[in-house]
């Protein structure tokens, strides 16, 4: 990985100001249902980074160890016990191999009525054989990042964009403002019940212009040229401090339940 530079330090000591700050408001609003909830849910299995993804590209792959470590940090600092993705990854593993249909045959993505299942069986199976409330399932996407001059935004991210590539991206999709392809962190807590409980995604960093009609939000499986990809710590960090953020905040609104009532 590479060292942080002056700028990135800077950048990553904001953010993670403002998500502390964040992380202990009492204001978000929840229902009592919601309160209920986040408030029992205290153990949390990680799955592995991309599990559910049929081909890890290198760069994931070379990135998954810090990312859950940083995930992992993350959430025990938002108050939840955290099970490393060991755990349960050969469960996960018996699990899908007992799954048909996983994957859409022409496109490659996963099945979103088989994959539900799926996750909803395996956080089934943490709360049977670990005692976990949920499971937190960690991807990184493929997404659309807008480019405003020579910034691309894109899930609570801005970054500055070479002239080059901004002429070169607008030439891609017959100059559609958002033909930048991006990278998000997507995290998913799926309940045993297999409720969706939380969703929240961080802007990696960008990588080239789209395909013309890519579908987006998708998978990230391709390899990508582009040099040192999924290598910048602060980039890795400030990712993980959004996607993670709106969860610190229900989980300190709703603080935690008392054993026993």
């Amino acid at each position: 990985m590479r060292l942080f530079s002056a700028l990135g330090l800077s950048l990553l000591g904001t953010l993670v100001l403002f998500f502390a700050a964040c992380g202990g408001s009492q204001d978000v609003l929840l229902t009592p249902a919601e309160r209920a909830t986040y408030a029992s849910t205290n153990v949390l299995v990680l799955a592995p980074l991309n599990v559910t993804a049929q081909e890890r590209p290198e760069q994931v792959t070379a990135a998954a160890p810090y990312l859950e470590r940083l995930l992992t940090e993350r959430l025990e600092r938002s108050g939840f016990r955290v099970l490393a993705p060991e755990v349960g990854k050969a469960e996960y593993d018996t699990l899908a191999l007992t799954t048909q249909s996983k994957y859409d045959v022409e496109t490659g993505e996963p099945n979103p009525e088989v994959m539900g299942g799926l996750k909803a069986a395996f956080a089934q199976r943490m709360a049977e054989r670990h005692g976990a409330d949920a499971v937190i399932f960690a991807d990184v996407f493929l997404v659309r990042a807008r480019i405003d001059g020579a910034t691309a935004k894109w899930d609570g991210v801005q970054e500055a964009v070479p002239q080059g590539l901004v002429d070169e991206t607008g030439q891609s999709e017959a100059n559609r403002p958002d033909a930048l392809a991006a990278l998000s962190l997507g995290v998913e807590v799926v309940m045993p019940s297999g409720e969706r409980l939380y969703t929240g995604r961080g802007g990696l960093e960008y990588v080239s212009p789209l395909r013309r009609r890519q579908d987006t939000p998708v998978q990230f499986r391709g390899q990508v040229e582009k040099d040192g990809l999924l290598q910048e710590r602060t980039r890795l960090e400030r990712a993980v401090l959004l996607a993670l953020g709106g969860l610190a905040q229900k989980k300190a609104a709703a603080g935690t339940a008392e054993v026993g009532r």
